[in-house]
């Protein structure tokens, strides 16, 4: 239980996307949905045969990175969400995945003991 379990249900979905995009989309999010996004700009250094075969990017390391916390039940609309402003079913524009609260470490695990 984290944090009093109020974090029980909540999932943090990831999105690496091509910069331009991730201003519409934290907007797009209902504010009764979001729990917090982050922002952050990344610049990778994965060798360029691997971006290319594994993710499906073509080699651009200038990345946007969102981080948001969201309600398990929410998941699924905010993927088709991001998907459809962040024009995702393009090819070479992004990749997205959720993980579950409890398996992000740093800071947050810490909230058990405040």
């Amino acid at each position: 239980m984290i944090w009093g379990g109020v974090l029980d249900k909540k999932k943090v979905l990831i999105t690496i996307i091509k910069r331009g995009h991730v201003k519409k989309m934290i907007r797009s999010i209902p504010k009764e949905i979001s729990h917090g996004t982050m922002l952050l700009h990344g610049k990778g250094t994965v060798p360029q045969a691997m971006i290319e075969s594994f993710v499906g990017l073509t080699y651009d390391t200038e990345r946007d990175v969102m981080i948001s916390l969201i309600d398990e039940k929410d998941v699924s609309a905010i993927q088709d969400l991001f998907m459809d402003i962040g024009k995702m079913h393009k090819k070479n524009t992004g990749v997205m995945f959720v993980v579950d609260v409890d398996q992000v470490f740093g800071a947050l695990h810490r909230l058990d003991y405040l």
